[in-house]
C-alpha cells in the first residue's frame, strides 16, 4: 500500500482512502485499513467519520482507552452529533463503566430525543445497574420512537419478566412476533418464560418453530432438552443434548445439561469416564478438572477429589472476595507449610453456607500456631465473634495490605490442605456468634405465648418449627433444589406445632399469601436485615426444615435439629446415600427419589414429627 504524502487531502482523496479502507476492512486486514484512517487524520485531524471508525478498529482490538480517546475528540469537533455520544455510551457499557455510559447516552437523547437506538441503549445500562423500573421506562420509549424495533421488545420482555410482570412480557413478546414470526432470539426467550410458567406444551411449540427454522439454532434445541429434563423425561432430555453436541462440540452448555442428567440418572461411573476423555484431549483444562472434582467429592474419594476441586481458582465458576483482590496477592499461596509465628489471610468464596460451613477451618490453622486474617462477605460480618486473639476479622469492605500477611489461601482449599476425609471432619465452627439482645427480641415479639396468641390460627402448646423452601434464585441448580411452599400444606395439619417461615424475599412472601386461610404461618423472613436476625430467630426454635440453603449451615451450626430435603442430584457435601451429615451432627437428610417429587419427603416429615418430643415439653 502505498503511503500518501503529508497534505492537505482533497474531498476526492478523502473518499477514494476511506473506500479503500472499507474494503481493507471486509478483507479482514484490520492494520491495513487503521493505517489508511491514521492517513487520512494526519492532515485532516477533524474528520469525524475517520476518528469515529479509527475508535471502533481501536475499541475492537481491546485499546479501549484509545478508542474513548478518539471518540472524545470527535465529540470536541461535533458536539451535536447524537450519535457519536451513542458510541461513547456503547464504548463505556461494554468495559463495565455504568455511570458514564448513562450519561454519554443521556446526552445523545438530549440531542435526538426521537432516536429509538440510544433509548434502547440507555435501557440495557440501566437493566445492568439493576434499576428495572428505569430500564422499562427507557425501553417503552425506545419503541415509542421506532414500534417496528424487534430488540427493543425483547428487552422489554426480558425486563418485565425480572420486575415479575409475566403477563406484560409475554404481550411484548407477541408483539415482537407479529412484527417478525420468525425472529430465532425471540422465539427462544418467550419459550424460556413458557417454560418458567411451567407451560411445557406452548414453550415447544415455540421450540420446534424456531428449529424449523434454523435446524442447527443450538439455544432452542438446549431449552427443548431442558423442558424433557424438567418434566422428568431424562433419557428424552438426554438425546437431546447429545444432538445438540453433535451439531455443535463446542457449546458448554450442552455439555453441562448433559452432565446433570447422568446426575440425576445417578451414571456416575459414566460421568467419570467422560470427563476422563475430556482430559485426555485437554489435560489443563480447569473446569473440566473442577467437575470431576465434584463428582469425586459427591462419591465420597476424597484424596482424588479435592486434587481436582482446587482448579476451581482457574475457573470462572471461583466467586468471592478473589475476584476484587487476587490479582494484588504478593504473598505465596499456603500449601501445607510450617505456620508457628506466621500470618495467614484466609479469604471467603462462593455462597453463605459454603462460608459457614468451612470456617471451622480456622481452627485448626490457629492449632498450628498461626495468627489468621479472616474476610467474609458483607451479608456475613455480623456474625463472626471472634474471642480468639488469633483471628482478626478484616471487613469485606476492606484490602489487606501485603506487609500483614506471609501466605494467603482460600476459604474452600483449606480441607485438601487438611486432608480431610470421612475420618477427620472438623466439628461445626464456633465462631458464629448470637446476639442475645436479638434473640431475647424475636422470643418476646414472636415466640411467647402471648404473642402467638394474637396470631391467627396459632396454638399455645407447640412445638416451633422454621421453614425455608427455597434458596439463592441465582444458583445453577436451583430449579432441582427449591420446592413450592405448598408442599409444606400436609404440615400444617399436625397438632401441637408452630410453624415459622424463615423465608426471606418477594417471590416468599407471595406464596405465603396464597396459604389457605386455616394455615397457622407466622412469618418472619421480612424481618431479616442480615443474617444476625436469622441467627436470632433459629435460637428460638426447636426444629427447622429446609431445601438445601444457607439455613441448613446456620441451623445446623447452632445445634438446631435440622432436617435438609435432598433433590435426587445433591450438593457434593451431601453425599449419595447418607441420611446424616459428616459436617453436623444434628442434620437429617430426607432425599428425593424421582427428581421434582417433593411430597414423599414431606409424608416422611410428618410422619417422623408426629413422634417428634419438643425438648420443651
Amino acid at each position: 500500500m502505498t503511503k500518501i504524502m503529508t497534505k492537505i487531502l482533497s474531498d476526492t482523496d478523502i473518499t477514494n482512502l476511506e473506500q479503500n479502507a472499507l474494503t481493507y476492512l471486509n478483507m479482514g486486514n484490520v492494520a491495513a485499513a487503521k493505517e489508511i484512517y491514521q492517513q487520512i487524520l494526519e492532515t485532516n485531524p477533524k474528520h469525524i467519520q475517520s476518528l469515529n471508525m479509527l475508535s471502533v478498529i481501536c475499541f475492537q482490538s481491546g485499546e479501549h482507552n484509545e478508542a474513548i480517546s478518539l471518540t472524545r475528540k470527535a465529540i470536541e469537533y461535533e458536539p451535536n452529533q447524537f450519535s457519536l455520544h451513542n458510541n461513547l455510551g456503547n464504548m463505556f457499557q461494554a468495559i463495565g463503566n455504568t455511570q458514564e455510559a448513562i450519561k454519554a447516552f443521556q446526552r445523545a437523547i438530549e440531542l435526538n430525543p426521537s432516536s429509538p437506538q440510544s433509548y434502547y441503549n440507555l435501557g440495557l445500562t440501566l437493566k445492568e445497574m439493576g434499576k428495572i423500573e428505569e430500564a422499562i421506562e427507557a425501553t417503552n420509549k425506545a419503541i415509542e420512537n421506532d414500534p417496528n424495533y424487534i430488540p427493543s421488545y425483547n428487552n422489554l420482555a426480558l425486563l418485565l419478566q425480572a420486575a415479575e410482570q409475566t403477563d406484560a412480557a409475554e404481550s411484548a413478546f407477541k408483539k415482537a412476533l407479529q412484527i417478525d414470526p420468525n425472529h430465532l432470539e425471540i422465539l427462544n426467550n418467550y419459550a424460556l418464560l413458557l417454560q418458567k410458567e411451567r407451560q411445557f406444551d406452548k414453550a415447544l411449540e415455540l421450540l420446534y418453530r424456531a428449529l424449523e427454522i434454523n435446524t442447527n439454532f443450538a439455544p432452542a434445541m438446549i431449552n427443548m432438552g431442558n423442558i424433557q429434563k424438567e418434566q422428568g423425561c431424562l433419557d428424552e432430555a438426554l438425546r437431546i443434548y447429545q444432538k445438540a453436541i453433535e451439531l455443535n462440540p463446542n457449546i458448554p452448555q450442552a455439555h453441562d445439561n448433559l452432565h446433570q442428567v447422568l446426575k440425576e440418572q445417578g451414571k456416575y461411573d459414566e460421568l467419570i469416564t467422560t470427563y476422563l476423555d475430556l482430559l485426555a484431549k485437554d489435560s489443563e483444562n480447569p473446569k473440566y478438572h473442577f467437575d470431576l472434582g465434584l463428582i469425586y467429592l459427591t462419591l465420597e474419594q476424597f484424596d482424588k477429589g479435592w486434587e481436582h476441586y482446587e482448579y476451581r481458582l482457574k475457573t470462572n465458576r471461583a466467586i468471592g472476595n478473589e475476584k476484587q483482590y487476587i490479582l494484588s496477592y504478593e504473598k505465596p499461596l499456603w500449601q501445607g507449610e510450617d505456620l508457628e509465628g506466621k500470618t495467614i489471610y484466609i479469604y471467603s468464596e462462593q455462597g453463605h453456607g459454603d462460608i459457614i460451613q468451612f470456617s471451622r477451618y480456622l481452627q485448626l490453622l490457629c492449632e498450628k500456631g498461626a495468627r489468621i486474617v479472616f474476610q467474609s462477605l458483607p451479608a456475613l460480618d455480623s456474625i463472626f465473634n471472634i474471642n480468639n486473639p488469633k483471628i482478626i476479622i478484616l471487613p469485606s469492605n476492606k484490602r489487606i495490605l501485603a506487609a500483614s500477611y506471609d501466605y494467603y489461601c482460600p476459604l474452600l482449599s483449606l480441607p485438601h490442605r487438611f486432608k480431610t476425609d470421612l475420618n477427620n471432619v472438623p466439628p461445626p465452627s464456633t465462631l458464629i456468634k448470637i446476639d442475645n439482645k436479638k434473640s431475647a427480641y424475636y422470643k418476646e415479639k414472636y415466640f411467647s405465648e402471648n404473642n402467638t396468641k394474637k396470631a391467627k390460627n396459632t396454638k399455645n402448646n407447640k412445638l416451633k418449627i422454621g421453614i425455608a423452601w427455597q434458596g439463592d434464585p441465582n444458583h445453577p441448580t436451583d430449579l432441582n433444589r427449591s420446592m413450592p411452599l405448598s408442599c409444606f400444606l400436609p404440615l400444617f395439619k399436625l397438632d401441637n406445632i408452630q410453624i415459622y417461615s424463615l423465608q426471606k424475599g418477594e417471590k416468599g412472601e407471595k406464596q405465603i399469601a396464597k396459604l389457605p386461610e386455616n394455615c397457622s404461618l407466622i412469618e418472619l423472613g421480612s424481618t431479616f436485615e442480615d443474617f444476625s436476625d436469622t441467627i436470632a430467630a433459629i435460637d428460638n426454635l426447636d426444629i427447622i426444615i429446609t431445601v438445601d440453603t444457607v439455613i441448613a449451615h446456620i441451623a445446623a451450626t447452632l445445634h438446631k435439629p435440622t432436617w435438609v430435603l435432598i433433590a435426587t442430584a445433591p450438593e457434593w457435601r451431601w453425599f449419595l446415600k447418607k441420611n446424616d451429615s459428616i459436617w453436623y451432627n444434628t442434620i437429617r437428610l430426607f432425599r428425593q427419589k424421582q427428581m421434582g417429587e417433593w411430597q414423599p419427603l414431606i409424608k416422611d416429615i410428618f410422619n417422623e414429627l408426629q413422634h417428634y418430643k419438643c425438648s420443651n415439653t
